[in-house]
């Protein structure tokens, strides 16, 4: 294996680690259901303009912040990091229901823990269907709890 390959690989899996003590240190946040409708919509309206907000899980946050302002520049809005000067379609369908079927599985198994061995394989697979869904709609397992 080569060095930049194992160096890579380190930098990776440094970096998932922070992103998952972020989470876990994240404040405690409960939005009303009005309210987490609301952040859903604003999310998916700045996702489909590819100002990404990252992941959808309809609580404010740096990310969502960040692509408001960038999405308010890029169409000469005041950028203020609020979304209030947003045009969001407010008639535009919000959630969608999506049916598991027999050809996702070949998606969901295990994977090897050790990078040489997920080099071999042609893809990897998620952990769980949960993970599936969460990728394919941009959105995280809070959200699809919260549904």
């Amino acid at each position: 294996m080569s060095k930049i390959f194992q160096y890579l690989t380190a930098c990776f899996g440094f970096a998932l680690s922070l992103a998952k003590n972020a989470d876990a240190q994240a404040p405690n946040r409960n939005p009303s259901p009005e309210e987490r409708d609301a952040t859903v919509r604003l999310q998916v309206f700045l996702d489909r303009a590819l100002f990404g907000p990252g992941k959808i899980d309809g609580l404010p946050g740096e990310f969502t912040t960040k692509a408001i302002s960038l999405y308010q520049k890029a169409h000469q809005l005041e950028s203020n990091g609020l979304p209030e000067n947003l045009a969001l379609p407010a008639t535009a369908p919000l959630y969608t229901t999506y049916t598991v079927r027999a050809e996702d599985r070949a998606f969901i198994g295990e994977l090897p823990s050790k990078p040489p061995e997920q080099s071999k394989r042609k893809y990897l697979p998620y952990d769980s269907f949960a993970e599936f869904i969460t990728e394919r709609f941009h959105c995280n397992t809070s959200l699809l709890a919260f549904l």
